[in-house]
């Protein structure tokens, strides 16, 4: 399987149309400027190149990217990195999975990164403690040269919890969609440090629908920390259910 630019076009098409097709019969608010974003990648570039995925600080499956105002990239060795992967089929919805991403990143910038902002706002303001900490395992693993102070350090765990929320809306979407292996994808990611599976452990409790509320509602309210208090308390209590 070999791809082209053109075939990243048609992708980013038909990842369009999903994620409008959810959104309409979910009746659920996935891609807020949805309209603008279309018009925005109508006019876009569209690309196929290999580029190393640095893990540092990254999820795992980063095989593309978005670079405003409108290029989506997609990463040529996809086809050969996943060995976890190596399943007949898995492929073409992993191309998928991560080109959902990028549409849905693409839809954060043009309605203006709302909620990487507030949720930087929101962890300078109600977290300072835990970035002070935060902060001081940064400098003491020599990693000062990257995070000067607490607000880069501040950037970089709303860009993380945005990345969270990114990645769970593709997995509704394909999910809506019946995307063939989609759960053999979105397994590899329960191991990562701030894990996007966190939000199906809320969607157990509250419902996707919940989970979209507090996604959507709760901007500038509630960040990786909240959801990893309030995961963390579900499953707390879902073990306490068994134990005699």
């Amino acid at each position: 399987m070999e791809l082209n630019s053109n075939d990243v076009q048609e992708i980013v098409v038909e990842c369009i149309d999903r994620i409008e097709n959810a959104q309409m019969e979910l009746n659920l608010p996935i891609c807020l400027n949805l309209e603008k974003t279309k018009e925005q990648l109508h006019e876009g570039f569209f690309k196929i190149e290999s580029f190393i995925m640095r893990r540092t600080g990254r999820y795992r499956l980063e095989y593309a990217s978005f670079k405003p105002p409108a290029t989506i990239v997609v990463n040529s060795r996809i086809l050969t990195c996943e060995k976890d992967l190596n399943t007949i089929g898995v492929y073409p919805s992993l191309i998928r999975y991560c080109v959902t991403r990028e549409v849905l990143k693409a839809d954060d910038y043009v309605g203006g990164n709302i909620m990487l902002n507030g949720t930087r706002e929101h962890i300078l303001r109600d977290h300072a403690d835990k970035l002070e900490k935060g902060m001081q395992i940064v400098i003491s693993n020599e990693g000062g040269e990257y995070i000067k102070d607490l607000e880069d350090l501040a950037y970089l765990w709303a860009n993380q919890y945005v990345e969270m929320v990114n990645h769970y809306k593709s997995y509704v979407v394909l999910r809506h969609h019946k995307i063939p292996k989609l759960d053999l994808i979105w397994n590899l990611l329960k191991d990562e440090l701030f894990s996007p599976t966190i939000f199906t452990c809320l969607e157990n409790h509250f419902g996707t629908r919940g989970v979209f509320n507090i996604i959507t509602n709760m901007i500038g309210r509630y960040c990786l920390i909240e959801a990893l208090s309030e995961s963390k308390k579900i499953l707390d209590e879902n073990v306490s259910k068994y134990v005699i």
